[in-house]
Protein backbone atom coordinates (compact mmCIF):
# COMPACT_ATOMS: atom_id res chain seq x y z
CA UNK A 1 0.00 0.00 0.00
CA UNK A 2 1.39 3.38 -1.02
CA UNK A 3 1.74 6.55 1.46
CA UNK A 4 -0.17 9.19 0.86
CA UNK A 5 1.74 12.54 1.40
CA UNK A 6 4.44 14.57 -1.11
CA UNK A 7 6.28 11.69 -2.66
CA UNK A 8 2.79 10.04 -3.46
CA UNK A 9 1.28 12.81 -4.87
CA UNK A 10 4.58 13.96 -6.68
CA UNK A 11 4.63 10.19 -8.20
CA UNK A 12 0.85 11.03 -9.25
CA UNK A 13 1.29 14.12 -11.17
CA UNK A 14 4.80 12.63 -12.82
CA UNK A 15 2.20 9.59 -14.58
CA UNK A 16 -0.15 11.98 -15.35
CA UNK A 17 1.74 13.56 -17.52
CA UNK A 18 4.20 10.90 -18.84
CA UNK A 19 4.48 11.39 -22.25
CA UNK A 20 3.94 15.32 -22.33
CA UNK A 21 6.14 17.38 -24.16
CA UNK A 22 6.72 21.72 -24.33
CA UNK A 23 4.90 23.40 -26.86
CA UNK A 24 7.60 25.02 -28.88
CA UNK A 25 8.44 29.08 -28.36
CA UNK A 26 6.37 31.48 -30.06
CA UNK A 27 7.84 34.85 -30.91
CA UNK A 28 6.39 37.54 -29.07
CA UNK A 29 7.07 41.38 -30.17
CA UNK A 30 7.68 43.42 -27.99
CA UNK A 31 5.90 46.41 -26.55
CA UNK A 32 8.30 48.79 -27.69
CA UNK A 33 9.42 46.73 -31.05
CA UNK A 34 8.67 47.75 -34.86
CA UNK A 35 6.33 50.32 -35.31
CA UNK A 36 2.96 49.19 -36.03
CA UNK A 37 4.03 45.46 -35.07
CA UNK A 38 1.54 45.40 -31.84
CA UNK A 39 -0.79 47.05 -33.87
CA UNK A 40 -0.73 43.85 -36.25
CA UNK A 41 -0.71 41.11 -33.86
CA UNK A 42 -3.35 42.20 -31.51
CA UNK A 43 -6.52 43.88 -32.53
CA UNK A 44 -7.73 46.97 -30.70
CA UNK A 45 -11.28 46.50 -28.89
CA UNK A 46 -12.80 49.49 -26.64
CA UNK A 47 -15.26 48.48 -24.04
CA UNK A 48 -18.39 50.35 -23.68
CA UNK A 49 -20.96 50.03 -20.59
CA UNK A 50 -24.23 50.96 -21.66
CA UNK A 51 -26.23 52.31 -19.19
CA UNK A 52 -30.22 53.13 -19.18
CA UNK A 53 -32.01 55.24 -16.96
CA UNK A 54 -35.22 52.51 -16.09
CA UNK A 55 -38.29 53.69 -14.61
CA UNK A 56 -41.49 51.57 -13.26
CA UNK A 57 -45.39 52.76 -12.87
CA UNK A 58 -47.26 52.05 -10.20
CA UNK A 59 -48.17 48.75 -11.94
CA UNK A 60 -44.41 47.97 -12.24
CA UNK A 61 -44.79 47.65 -15.98
CA UNK A 62 -40.89 48.82 -16.79
CA UNK A 63 -39.65 51.61 -18.94
CA UNK A 64 -36.55 52.15 -20.23
CA UNK A 65 -34.19 54.81 -22.15
CA UNK A 66 -30.37 54.43 -23.00
CA UNK A 67 -28.46 57.25 -21.37
CA UNK A 68 -27.35 59.47 -23.65
CA UNK A 69 -29.97 59.02 -26.25
CA UNK A 70 -32.82 61.24 -27.22
CA UNK A 71 -35.86 61.81 -25.48
CA UNK A 72 -37.73 61.30 -28.21
CA UNK A 73 -36.86 57.81 -29.23
CA UNK A 74 -39.21 56.98 -25.64
CA UNK A 75 -41.81 59.76 -26.36
CA UNK A 76 -42.59 57.78 -29.91
CA UNK A 77 -42.91 54.89 -28.65
CA UNK A 78 -45.51 55.96 -25.39
CA UNK A 79 -47.96 57.98 -27.26
CA UNK A 80 -48.68 54.61 -28.96
CA UNK A 81 -48.49 55.94 -32.81
CA UNK A 82 -44.94 53.50 -33.12
CA UNK A 83 -46.32 50.39 -35.18
CA UNK A 84 -43.97 47.14 -34.05
CA UNK A 85 -42.57 45.70 -38.06
CA UNK A 86 -41.32 42.33 -35.83
CA UNK A 87 -42.64 40.72 -32.72
CA UNK A 88 -41.40 38.12 -30.73
CA UNK A 89 -43.69 36.15 -28.72
CA UNK A 90 -41.87 34.07 -25.46
CA UNK A 91 -45.30 32.36 -23.98
CA UNK A 92 -44.10 29.47 -23.01
CA UNK A 93 -40.58 28.97 -22.79
CA UNK A 94 -38.88 29.09 -19.48
CA UNK A 95 -36.30 32.33 -18.68
CA UNK A 96 -32.81 31.17 -19.82
CA UNK A 97 -35.01 30.12 -23.55
CA UNK A 98 -36.63 33.62 -23.52
CA UNK A 99 -33.04 35.21 -22.83
CA UNK A 100 -31.60 33.41 -26.04
CA UNK A 101 -34.27 34.02 -27.95
CA UNK A 102 -34.59 38.07 -27.33
CA UNK A 103 -30.96 38.14 -27.98
CA UNK A 104 -31.26 36.43 -31.40
CA UNK A 105 -33.93 37.95 -32.37
CA UNK A 106 -33.18 41.73 -31.62
CA UNK A 107 -29.80 40.96 -33.55
CA UNK A 108 -31.79 40.02 -36.64
CA UNK A 109 -33.88 42.39 -36.74
CA UNK A 110 -31.86 45.26 -36.10
CA UNK A 111 -29.71 43.82 -39.45
CA UNK A 112 -32.92 43.62 -41.05
CA UNK A 113 -33.45 47.45 -40.40
CA UNK A 114 -36.22 47.11 -38.10
CA UNK A 115 -36.53 49.87 -35.82
CA UNK A 116 -39.34 48.76 -33.44
CA UNK A 117 -40.38 45.77 -32.56
CA UNK A 118 -42.99 43.97 -29.59
CA UNK A 119 -41.82 41.05 -27.42
CA UNK A 120 -44.61 39.41 -25.94
CA UNK A 121 -43.47 38.17 -22.75
CA UNK A 122 -46.85 37.27 -21.03
CA UNK A 123 -48.37 38.95 -17.71
CA UNK A 124 -47.61 35.53 -16.00
CA UNK A 125 -50.97 34.58 -15.05
CA UNK A 126 -50.20 30.76 -15.39
CA UNK A 127 -46.94 30.80 -14.09
CA UNK A 128 -46.57 29.41 -10.43
CA UNK A 129 -47.92 31.67 -7.85
CA UNK A 130 -48.86 33.75 -10.64
CA UNK A 131 -46.45 35.68 -10.89
CA UNK A 132 -44.31 35.84 -14.17
CA UNK A 133 -40.88 36.14 -14.52
CA UNK A 134 -40.22 36.74 -18.38
CA UNK A 135 -40.81 40.67 -18.47
CA UNK A 136 -38.46 40.85 -15.88
CA UNK A 137 -36.02 39.15 -17.26
CA UNK A 138 -36.61 40.67 -21.05
CA UNK A 139 -35.60 44.26 -19.15
CA UNK A 140 -33.05 42.56 -18.06
CA UNK A 141 -31.73 41.28 -21.45
CA UNK A 142 -32.83 44.65 -23.06
CA UNK A 143 -30.56 46.44 -20.60
CA UNK A 144 -27.48 44.30 -19.97
CA UNK A 145 -25.58 42.02 -22.06
CA UNK A 146 -24.93 41.89 -25.73
CA UNK A 147 -28.84 43.22 -27.17
CA UNK A 148 -28.06 46.17 -24.70
CA UNK A 149 -26.46 47.54 -28.18
CA UNK A 150 -29.00 46.87 -29.95
CA UNK A 151 -31.82 48.82 -27.79
CA UNK A 152 -32.53 52.57 -27.91
CA UNK A 153 -36.00 52.50 -25.79
CA UNK A 154 -38.83 50.55 -24.50
CA UNK A 155 -41.88 51.06 -23.20
CA UNK A 156 -44.83 48.28 -22.22
CA UNK A 157 -47.47 48.18 -25.19
CA UNK A 158 -50.53 50.09 -25.07
CA UNK A 159 -53.64 47.94 -23.67
CA UNK A 160 -55.10 47.52 -27.21
CA UNK A 161 -51.82 45.95 -27.92
CA UNK A 162 -51.20 43.90 -25.20
CA UNK A 163 -50.39 46.32 -22.08
CA UNK A 164 -47.88 44.85 -19.17
CA UNK A 165 -47.60 41.43 -21.65
CA UNK A 166 -45.81 43.18 -24.14
CA UNK A 167 -42.76 45.48 -24.67
CA UNK A 168 -42.08 48.00 -27.70
CA UNK A 169 -38.61 48.46 -28.18
CA UNK A 170 -36.80 51.18 -30.56
CA UNK A 171 -33.77 50.03 -32.07
CA UNK A 172 -30.74 51.75 -32.49
CA UNK A 173 -29.98 52.61 -36.00
CA UNK A 174 -28.07 49.49 -37.82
Amino acid sequence: MEKKGLGGDRQSLESAYAGVKPLRKRSVVPKDGPRGAADQTRPRRSVTTLRFDVTHDEDGRAQGLRSGSPIEALRSLRNGRANSEAELDLHGLRADQASKEVVAFLRTARARGKRIVSIIHGKGIHSDNGLGVLGDRVVQVLTEGPSASDVLAFVPAASAKGGAGVLLVRLADP
